[in-house]
């Protein structure tokens, strides 16, 4: 990460010293050329945009509204604000509003979802990591928070040491990169 975050600025090459000492001993000059096979490239897919419409979860598909997701998402039992697909198009994640409070659920695409984690007044859109197995939100503006799902999809809520971020203000929006390195905020 050091080394490709020094070519974006012209360092050609970078010497990591520790305690004076190389770091590689085999390498101690390293170039963006010796890292390359490293950087991370996110798949390409195809799963299609999903659009909240009337607070039900639709595919975008050709710039056209496709049908609802099937199950509470798409059907208007569930009162959606915002969603997010998973990487793979495997799992969605959706924050619903229940009176004046908000709710994250997660779920497979065919449209069975669980309530995950605590409720909050206000909650951004969902953001999924590239694993497809943790997904991001701000509760309140104030708590980062995610969900780690379980290869078979059940989902557990871990903290995230935020302070620095949250030190700044309040949170209105969170994205994870595609390649799960950055967040912007």
């Amino acid at each position: 990460q050091v080394v490709l975050s020094l070519a974006e600025v012209s360092v050609g090459r970078v010497r990591l010293l520790a305690d004076g000492a190389p770091l590689l001993p085999e390498r101690p000059d390293l170039t963006r050329d010796d890292v390359a096979s490293l950087i991370a490239e996110p798949a390409p897919t195809t799963v299609p945009a999903l659009v909240v419409y009337d607070g039900r979860v639709h595919q975008l598909n050709g710039g056209q509204l496709d049908t609802a997701l099937p199950g509470p998402i798409g059907n208007g039992e569930v009162a959606v604000q915002s969603a997010a697909s998973s990487p793979d198009g495997r799992r969605v994640a959706v924050v619903a509003s229940d009176g004046p409070r908000r709710r994250l659920l997660v779920g497979g695409a065919e449209g069975a979802v669980a309530p995950v984690g605590p409720e909050a007044g206000t909650m951004t859109r969902p953001s999924w990591a590239p694993s497809g197995f943790e997904v991001w939100t701000v509760l309140d503006a104030t708590t980062v928070t995610r969900a780690v799902l379980d290869p078979g999809g059940t989902a557990r809520v871990a903290p995230v040491d935020a302070r620095e971020l949250t030190g700044l203000g309040p949170v209105q929006d969170l994205r994870l990169s595609r390649d799960g390195l950055r967040v912007a905020a």
